[in-house]
């Protein structure tokens, strides 16, 4: 029975419970059973149980301390014994358990003429045989005269056995659980979005809720922050417990969505807190701010920032000024001269909650170097919010490694980085980096662009969730250099640097230049995005020129297992979903083809 009232808890079929045993045998002698000449239908042991043991459980443990939360169990005489007791003492005990009880009095005591006369209206009532017990079944159907004159409902079960611990013990399950089940209500809750997204408009998304004892539900949308609300669709099974979003070509932070019961109009719920639906964002800018952007610093010629999330920046050292940006649309930016390490040169922005990054983010920032050393000498860190036990986050140029790096002390105190090794970066020349954490899909990834915004090098990881998570500091942020290190200075020029608390999504070629400023190619792939996902992912290229294009999905044997795309298409941005429903988790390669040129990328769907 212990075995079944901790599965019974466990599956949250019924609440927990305490459950008291009884041994009719003498604890002296085993061998002598007290059953039938001290358990039955005996007012002292009926009193000993609701005088002395219900107070003593009572006063020791937290109960409930209603007839209606209790029971009393017991298969032969000790199902008699609970007849017994739900005549003569019926405000302990409300819920009565049978099994194959037999109704053999101790003297001349009538059960059936006691229950005949006994208030039953408060009992639940079960009942249980063996079709090879005879006896049992003919008490059964004593109790079940008395009961239905008395227009007592009742549960009666009938198992293929005998009048055996196999029969008694098939049916303490559905006993428990027909006293004390789980009273199920209606509920109804959004779990996606909640807050805080960045939804690009045309993609697909899905829209997930939990519902409990709902049919069907409508879902809504806001832009502007619940003052109207759009019908998304009148009606659709709440059991499917999402639906697949277009989301609309708009732009707005203010965004809700809301769920509602389609026969109860009471019964809602919204998004804890607004979305933000935009566009593909050139990659590097310039930048805007929105809701989602914490620090934005155009240098032009000031340290203003743009965001209201946090403060403006701070100069410090000696050869801080301003020069000219990579292009006329930048503008001017931020000139660090730490030729000498002395001058110290660099930003701070001063530290607030705001700054402290977790979950998701972007950061990037344009740069230029106008140094860098052949070893470890100098080590350029473009943005920093870090100490000597703590890095929240770090973004910076391994010289003697050759590798960008982005990264952070997680919450085990164990650095994590993602690093583009081999990056061919040289002095002379602009730079965008861009570093994104993906905590919805365990991802980081760090992008490196030249002045063209092409993109030159990528590196994406697969991050375990639960040691992903950046430790927090009450540091400044650091533009140009990193806490407590001498050798840790941008010498150089540094450019619009932003530091969202979401994923951005980025037209990953700056559409807006000429054609001529594009490298002589005719198309790039870039990476499927969600990725890993489940079971829906996005996978975007670029047409320098109209071409017929052929864009393929294979499994890990080299098996062609979708054709997304076969035909001519224009030149500029494409995109195409891929569902991928029907496939086992695992690696898939997706390979696109223009003439006598082809490219292949990496997915991975989890399922």
């Amino acid at each position: 029975m212990i075995i079944v009232l901790d599965n019974l808890i466990a599956d949250e079929i019924i609440e927990p419970l305490i459950a008291v045993f009884l041994d009719p045998r003498d604890p002296n002698n085993l061998s002598i059973d007290r059953r039938g000449s001290e358990y039955r239908n005996n007012i002292n042991f009926a009193n000993y149980i609701t005088q002395e043991l219900i107070p003593d459980i009572d006063a020791a443990y937290k109960t409930n301390a209603l007839a209606d939360a209790r029971a009393i169990m017991g298969a032969s005489y000790g199902g008699y014994n609970a007849e017994y007791f739900s005549a003569v003492v019926p405000d302990y005990f409300h819920n009565i358990g049978m099994n194959s009880p037999y109704l053999h009095p101790n003297g001349d005591y009538n059960i059936i003429a006691e229950l005949q006369a006994a208030p039953l209206d408060d009992m639940v009532l079960y009942m249980s045989s063996g079709i090879f017990d005879a006896d049992a079944e003919r008490y059964c159907n004593q109790l079940k005269d008395v009961f239905d004159q008395k227009g007592k409902e009742y549960k009666y079960t009938i198992i293929g056995d005998g009048h055996t611990w196999q029969n008694w013990s098939r049916v303490i399950g559905d006993a428990l659980e027909y006293f004390f089940a789980k009273e199920e209500t209606v509920s109804l809750s959004l779990t996606y979005p909640n807050g805080g997204e960045y939804f690009i408009s045309g993609n697909t998304m899905d829209i997930k809720w939990d519902a409990n004892l709902i049919s069907d539900i409508k879902i809504e949308f806001s832009e502007n922050n619940g003052s109207a609300w759009q019908e998304i669709i009148a009606s659709t099974p709440a059991s499917a417990q999402s639906y697949e979003w277009t989301v609309p070509d708009i732009s707005s932070d203010q965004c809700l969505l809301k769920i509602t019961d389609v026969s109860n109009n009471t019964i809602f719920d919204v998004s804890d807190a607004t979305f933000t639906i935009g566009s593909l964002q050139v990659i590097g800018g310039p930048y805007s701010t929105d809701a989602n952007t914490v620090l934005l610093l155009h240098f032009e010629d000031d340290l203003t920032n743009s965001s209201n999330l946090s403060d403006d920046g701070v100069s410090h050292g000696s050869g801080v000024s301003f020069g000219t940006s990579l292009n006329s649309s930048f503008g001017r930016c931020i000139a660090l001269d730490n030729t000498n390490y002395s001058n110290q040169s660099h930003i701070s922005v001063p530290h607030n909650e705001n700054l402290n990054l977790s979950g998701s983010w972007t950061m990037e920032a344009w740069f230029y170097l106008n140094s860098m050393g052949s070893d470890a000498s100098l080590n350029p860190s473009f943005i920093s919010k870090a100490n000597a036990s703590s890095q929240n986050y770090f973004l910076w140029y391994h010289s003697s490694w050759s590798t960008v790096k982005g990264q952070y002390s997680n919450s085990l105190g164990v650095d994590t980085y993602t690093g583009i090794g081999g990056s061919p970066i040289t002095t002379g020349k602009w730079y965008h980096i861009c570093y994104i954490k993906d905590a919805d899909n365990s991802t980081e990834k760090l992008m490196l662009h030249n002045a063209e915004r092409e993109l030159i090098y990528e590196q994406e990881e697969f991050r375990n969730p639960a040691d992903s998570e950046p430790k927090l500091n009450y540091e400044d942020v650091l533009i140009g250099k990193l806490f407590g290190a001498s050798t840790f200075y941008t010498d150089g020029y540094i450019d619009e640097v932003r530091i969202s608390n979401v994923v951005r999504y980025f037209s990953p070629v700056g559409l807006e230049k000429e054609h001529s400023n594009l490298k002589a190619k005719s198309f790039s792939l870039h990476q499927n995005y969600p990725n890993p996902f489940n079971p829906r992912t996005t996978i975007s290229y670029h047409l320098l020129t109209a071409s017929q294009v052929e864009l393929t999905v294979y499994n890990m044997l080299g098996e062609e297992i979708a054709l997304l795309v076969s035909e001519q298409q224009s030149a500029g941005q494409h995109q195409v979903n891929w569902d991928a429903s029907g496939f086992t988790s695992g690696i898939y390669f997706y390979t696109i083809k223009t003439g006598t040129l082809s490219v292949t990328k990496k997915m991975i769907l989890i399922r």
